[in-house]
C-alpha cells in the first residue's frame, strides 16, 4: 500500500494524469517521490519520470499541454525539465539496465527500490543534496550497506567504490540546504553521525 501522505494531493493527481498519457507509457516514477510512496519518511514534491527508451520532447510537450498549464524549464534531447500546474517534473532517457521490473502499484508504474538505492548513490557520488542522505539513510534500513553497493556495481557497472564511500561523508553543500519535510523526524546531525559511522568500516 502507498503512502499518499508523502505527496500533495494535487501532485499525485497529476502523477496520475502523466501517466495515462500515450507518450509516456514507457515512464516510470523514479527518485525521492517514488521512495517516499513506498516508505512515507517524508514529503515530496517533484515528479521524475524516468525510460530507457528515446523520446521526441516535440510530441510529448503537445500531449503534456492537454493536461495542464505548463513552462519549460530545459529542453535537449531526451531531457524535458517543465512545470505543470505549479509541479516541477523531470522526464528524461536513463538507459541503464534495471535492477528489478517496474512495479505498477494502484495504475502507477514505480521503480524498484533497489534501483533507487543505486541512483541515490549515484546522486550523493555526483553531488549529494541534504534529501537524498535523508532518503539514503531510510533505504539502509532495509537493506545492509553492501547490497547497496552491489546494486550500485550492477546498475552502472561501476567498481570504482572509493569516490563512493568519501561522498558519502562529504556534506559541504548538503549542510547549506533546507531540511526536506520530513514525516518521519530524524535529526541531519543524526544522519550526518550514521554516515560518519558507516564510512569507518571501508
Amino acid at each position: 500500500m502507498l503512502k499518499y501522505k508523502a505527496i500533495y494531493p494535487e501532485t499525485l493527481e497529476l502523477l496520475k494524469k502523466l501517466m495515462k498519457i500515450p507518450g509516456l507509457d514507457n515512464f516510470y516514477l523514479v527518485g525521492g517521490t517514488s521512495l517516499a510512496l513506498r516508505i512515507g519518511h517524508r514529503i515530496s514534491v517533484d515528479l521524475d519520470l524516468f525510460s530507457h527508451i528515446e523520446f521526441s520532447t516535440q510530441e510529448l510537450i503537445s500531449e503534456i499541454e492537454i493536461i495542464g498549464s505548463m513552462k519549460i524549464i530545459g529542453e535537449a534531447r531526451n531531457t524535458l525539465n517543465v512545470v505543470i500546474d505549479g509541479v516541477e517534473v523531470d522526464i528524461i532517457r536513463h538507459n541503464y539496465p534495471l535492477l528489478e521490473e517496474i512495479k505498477i502499484i494502484d495504475g502507477l508504474r514505480l521503480i524498484s527500490k533497489k534501483d533507487i538505492a543505486a541512483m541515490k548513490l549515484s546522486a550523493i557520488a555526483r553531488r549529494g543534496s541534504k534529501k537524498d542522505f535523508y532518503d539514503v539513510y531510510f533505504i539502509l534500513q532495509e537493506f545492509s550497506t553492501e547490497e547497496l553497493f552491489e546494486f550500485y556495481k550492477l546498475k552502472y557497472e561501476s567498481r570504482e567504490m572509493f569516490h563512493l564511500v568519501k561522498s558519502l561523508v562529504y556534506f559541504g553543500e548538503a549542510d547549506l540546504e533546507p531540511a526536506p519535510e520530513m514525516l518521519i523526524d530524524v535529526d541531519w546531525n543524526n544522519v550526518k553521525s550514521f554516515f560518519n559511522s558507516l564510512a569507518l568500516k571501508y
